[in-house]
């Protein structure tokens, strides 16, 4: 199969998909992988095709959480002194790479999906990749790295923590909801108005019904959840092979 992979962020959000890339390679599939372009190296090592996505998240949360020229001032915000945690900065400042870019992704993965079987995302730059998969007709299948489908039996992992402690067990379900309501209003004008110019779709995004999500997570941390649906499943981690490696005693 001639798979395109997806995605955006800094390299925790990269490097698991590129050992999933590998392992297809291996398979004998054909895999190209955008990504940010800080985070192609690890790619490039192991002879996936790359692509490099327009923006520099890497400059973008240097300047935001590094501001200050003061040599005192020599670590990111911790929430203290009516500061924002660096989470929090780094969740705006990837939401707003993510709509400065939203129609040049598009047009990059309308481009390299034009011949693909299918189209695997993961994170932000999934909204960008299920409005092509919708235009060409092509499957779509999510790439999860941590907990967002919504369960009963915990909380969105995107809560803050003191947040999450305090969370009623049976607001559990809806906070994936609300956390996923919060970030589409920023991107839904960026989404709507790239699908419309790009993929000459309409001007109203939805996720798909029943949407294949595949989670690389171990088992061991995150056994299959009771309550989700069956079009989500657990895999295991995706890791970049190093060679055969023994624990020490």
């Amino acid at each position: 199969m001639r798979l395109l992979i997806v995605t955006y962020g800094t390299e925790g959000s990269t490097r698991p998909l590129v050992g999933l890339s590998r392992a297809l390679l291996d398979e004998d599939h054909d895999v190209r992988l955008l990504a940010e372009r800080s985070t192609l190296r690890s790619a490039r090592s192991q002879g996936i095709l790359v692509e490099a996505l327009d923006g520099d998240l890497k400059a973008a949360l240097e300047a935001a959480l590094f501001p200050s020229p003061d040599p005192e001032a020599n670590g990111p915000p911790s929430g203290g002194g009516g500061q924002p945690p660096a989470e929090k900065i780094f969740a705006r400042i990837l939401a707003q790479v993510a709509c400065d870019n939203m129609a040049s992704w598009m047009r990059a993965i309308l481009h390299h999906a034009q011949s693909a079987d299918a189209i695997l995302f993961s994170g932000i730059a999934g909204y960008a990749a299920l409005c092509v998969a919708e235009c060409l007709e092509i499957p779509a299948v999510d790439l999860g790295l941590c907990p967002e489908t919504a369960t009963r039996r915990f909380p969105s992992p995107r809560l803050s923590i003191a947040l999450s402690q305090r969370l009623p067990e049976w607001l559990n379900r809806a906070s994936y909801h609300w956390m996923r309501l919060r970030l589409w209003k920023q991107l839904r004008d960026p989404v709507n108005e790239a699908r419309r110019e790009i993929c000459r779709l309409d001007g109203n995004f939805r996720v798909p019904r029943d949407l294949p999500t595949l989670y690389g997570l171990s088992h061991y941390l995150m056994p299959q959840i009771d309550d989700w649906p069956e079009s989500c499943k657990i895999c295991g981690p995706w890791s970049i092979r190093s060679g055969v490696w023994e624990p020490p005693p």
